[in-house]
């Protein structure tokens, strides 16, 4: 087995349950108020340790009480935090979310302390890392440091998974460093620098082929919430069945629990299609509960469904 590092936010969330959104000018009573640990580095790290495989998270949070909310779940599901350090220089990064009657969610964060991790961090946390173990990123966390990390990580023999969320452009010379990108469908256009379309499968599979054609050794895991995920490379792609889920209550960090699974699954030696599929089933989970961290799915959870298809 694999150890998996992962590199992202590690925030609280102030979540609001409501009926509706607000609109502009708007009041909107909530029924429900929930202060809890995210960030996209913290879901994604308990979703690989709730897999159960070694897990390192790379990050920093405030020195504040918040930062001890932040870490808090982590602890408790076994994720390594040798690698999490505090600064006095920012705050503890906060998500501000609201959750509609349907599951959706809108949602506004500050990065907070995310935004003063350096080279210097990320060099002595991939110290300890071997060819093969699994790098997992996204971009809450400073670009070039994100670049920075995937550089050092395949230098080392390891396998890259860059998460482009919130999606930045990519230089050229960046593809390179990554195995596999995981953005969901409006990520894909935002990376080619088009407009969104309406869900239309061959265009989207077209623009993620535009964006890889130069990179063959890179490939793409595409979310496309419901209905599964489609696997691109430069000059194919397979669509992965979704599992269905009646029961959505909170869709906030289902994209955070495929990708945990994902790498999870790659670390214990499965093929990256078979992954994906896990990754689905993990997603589906993960919405079936309130809250972020709360949410990732446990292994056992994710082979009954597995194993009951």
């Amino acid at each position: 087995m694999k150890k998996v590092f992962v590199l992202g936010g590690i925030n609280v969330d102030c979540a609001l349950v409501m009926d509706k959104f607000p609109s502009p000018g708007e009041t909107v009573k909530g029924k429900a108020l929930l202060l809890n640990p995210g960030g996209k580095g913290g879901n994604q790290a308990v979703a690989v340790a709730r897999m159960g495989v070694p897990v390192y998270a790379i990050g920093k949070v405030g020195s504040d009480d918040l930062g001890e909310i932040a870490t808090s779940i982590m602890k408790a599901s076994g994720v390594q935090l040798d690698f999490v350090s505090q600064t006095d220089s920012e705050p503890t990064g906060m998500a501000l979310i609201w959750i509609n009657e349907k599951g959706q969610n809108a949602i506004g964060f500050y990065p907070g302390a995310t935004l003063t991790l350096n080279r210097e961090n990320i060099a002595r946390a991939l110290e300890i890392g071997e060819q093969g173990d699994i790098l997992l990123c996204t971009f809450e966390v400073p670009s070039p440091v994100v670049f920075y990390a995937l550089e050092k990580a395949k230098a080392k023999g390891m396998f890259t998974i860059l998460n482009p969320a919130p999606a930045e452009s990519i230089p050229e010379e960046i593809f390179d460093f990554i195995d596999v990108l995981t953005p969901n469908e409006t990520e894909v256009y935002q990376l080619a620098g088009v407009e969104a379309t309406t869900r239309d499968l061959a265009k989207l599979t077209e623009t993620a082929q535009g964006i890889l054609k130069n990179h063959p050794k890179c490939s793409m895991a595409i979310t496309l919430g419901d209905n599964g995920c489609v696997y691109v490379t430069h000059d194919s792609w397979k669509s992965v069945a979704p599992n269905k889920t009646e029961a959505v209550i909170d869709t906030t960090a289902a994209g955070d629990a495929f990708n945990g699974a994902f790498a999870a699954s790659l670390a214990l030696g499965r093929d990256k299609l078979a992954s994906l599929e896990l990754a689905n089933i993990a997603g589906s989970l993960a919405v079936r509960k309130l809250g972020a961290q709360q949410s990732m799915p446990y292994i056992k959870e994710v082979y009954e469904v597995y194993e009951g298809k």
